[in-house]
Protein backbone atom coordinates (compact mmCIF):
# COMPACT_ATOMS: atom_id res chain seq x y z
CA UNK A 1 0.00 0.00 0.00
CA UNK A 2 1.37 3.39 -0.91
CA UNK A 3 0.85 6.02 1.46
CA UNK A 4 -2.33 8.75 0.33
CA UNK A 5 -0.06 11.31 0.49
CA UNK A 6 2.64 9.84 -2.10
CA UNK A 7 3.79 12.41 -4.76
CA UNK A 8 2.67 9.67 -6.93
CA UNK A 9 -0.64 9.18 -5.50
CA UNK A 10 -1.27 12.81 -5.71
CA UNK A 11 -0.52 12.91 -9.35
CA UNK A 12 -2.91 10.22 -10.23
CA UNK A 13 -5.39 11.83 -8.38
CA UNK A 14 -4.69 14.93 -10.20
CA UNK A 15 -4.58 13.97 -13.11
CA UNK A 16 -7.75 11.53 -13.07
CA UNK A 17 -9.73 14.53 -11.99
CA UNK A 18 -8.84 16.52 -15.01
CA UNK A 19 -9.63 14.23 -17.28
CA UNK A 20 -12.34 13.07 -15.94
CA UNK A 21 -13.77 16.63 -14.97
CA UNK A 22 -14.49 15.55 -11.35
CA UNK A 23 -13.76 14.51 -7.68
CA UNK A 24 -12.44 11.25 -7.11
CA UNK A 25 -14.22 8.64 -5.46
CA UNK A 26 -11.76 5.74 -4.85
CA UNK A 27 -13.15 2.83 -6.26
CA UNK A 28 -13.58 -0.41 -3.84
CA UNK A 29 -13.96 -4.51 -4.37
CA UNK A 30 -10.99 -4.60 -7.41
CA UNK A 31 -8.74 -7.53 -6.95
CA UNK A 32 -5.47 -5.61 -6.21
CA UNK A 33 -3.33 -7.65 -8.45
CA UNK A 34 -1.33 -5.20 -10.41
CA UNK A 35 2.49 -4.79 -11.36
CA UNK A 36 2.58 -2.89 -8.37
CA UNK A 37 2.74 -5.86 -6.16
CA UNK A 38 5.83 -6.61 -8.02
CA UNK A 39 7.27 -2.50 -7.42
CA UNK A 40 6.20 -1.65 -4.20
CA UNK A 41 8.85 -3.96 -1.96
CA UNK A 42 11.65 -2.42 -4.32
CA UNK A 43 10.99 1.04 -3.10
CA UNK A 44 8.50 2.69 -5.87
CA UNK A 45 5.56 4.22 -4.90
CA UNK A 46 3.01 3.33 -6.71
CA UNK A 47 -0.93 3.65 -7.98
CA UNK A 48 -3.55 2.10 -9.57
CA UNK A 49 -5.04 3.65 -13.06
CA UNK A 50 -7.35 2.07 -15.38
CA UNK A 51 -10.28 2.06 -17.66
CA UNK A 52 -13.68 1.75 -16.82
CA UNK A 53 -15.35 -0.99 -17.32
CA UNK A 54 -18.22 -1.11 -20.40
CA UNK A 55 -21.19 0.36 -18.73
CA UNK A 56 -23.54 -2.43 -20.30
CA UNK A 57 -21.44 -5.68 -19.78
CA UNK A 58 -24.45 -7.74 -19.12
CA UNK A 59 -23.69 -9.52 -22.33
CA UNK A 60 -20.25 -10.17 -22.13
CA UNK A 61 -17.95 -12.87 -21.39
CA UNK A 62 -15.43 -12.53 -18.98
CA UNK A 63 -12.88 -13.07 -22.42
CA UNK A 64 -14.79 -10.68 -23.82
CA UNK A 65 -14.29 -8.04 -21.24
CA UNK A 66 -11.13 -8.07 -21.21
CA UNK A 67 -10.96 -7.67 -25.16
CA UNK A 68 -13.26 -4.34 -24.89
CA UNK A 69 -11.65 -1.23 -25.91
CA UNK A 70 -13.41 2.13 -25.38
CA UNK A 71 -11.83 4.48 -27.56
CA UNK A 72 -12.71 7.87 -25.44
CA UNK A 73 -11.89 5.91 -22.37
CA UNK A 74 -8.77 4.78 -23.37
CA UNK A 75 -7.68 8.28 -24.37
CA UNK A 76 -8.87 9.67 -20.95
CA UNK A 77 -6.10 7.19 -19.71
CA UNK A 78 -3.45 8.20 -21.80
CA UNK A 79 -3.79 11.57 -20.74
CA UNK A 80 -3.91 10.65 -17.79
CA UNK A 81 -1.04 8.92 -17.80
CA UNK A 82 0.68 11.39 -19.67
CA UNK A 83 0.24 13.69 -16.74
CA UNK A 84 1.74 11.77 -14.43
CA UNK A 85 4.36 11.06 -16.23
CA UNK A 86 5.17 14.68 -16.56
CA UNK A 87 4.67 15.57 -13.11
CA UNK A 88 7.23 12.59 -12.31
CA UNK A 89 9.45 13.53 -14.50
CA UNK A 90 9.59 16.89 -13.46
CA UNK A 91 9.83 16.08 -9.70
CA UNK A 92 13.47 16.02 -7.64
CA UNK A 93 15.08 12.68 -7.81
CA UNK A 94 14.85 12.93 -3.40
CA UNK A 95 11.16 13.32 -4.02
CA UNK A 96 10.55 10.41 -6.13
CA UNK A 97 13.27 7.77 -4.20
CA UNK A 98 10.72 6.10 -2.48
CA UNK A 99 12.63 3.95 0.12
CA UNK A 100 15.28 2.19 -0.22
CA UNK A 101 14.98 -1.53 -1.85
CA UNK A 102 14.64 -4.62 0.22
CA UNK A 103 18.41 -6.42 0.54
CA UNK A 104 19.29 -9.32 -1.78
CA UNK A 105 20.69 -12.83 -0.05
CA UNK A 106 23.52 -13.37 -2.96
CA UNK A 107 23.76 -16.62 -1.33
CA UNK A 108 20.30 -18.60 -1.39
CA UNK A 109 19.55 -20.80 -4.24
CA UNK A 110 17.56 -19.99 -6.75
Amino acid sequence: HTDPSSFVVQSCLRAWEEAEGRPHRPLTGTSGATDAEILRPWGMPTARLGMPSPADRSTLSFEEDMNVLHLPAARRLVNTLLYVVVDTCCRSRTETAGRARPAVDRDASP
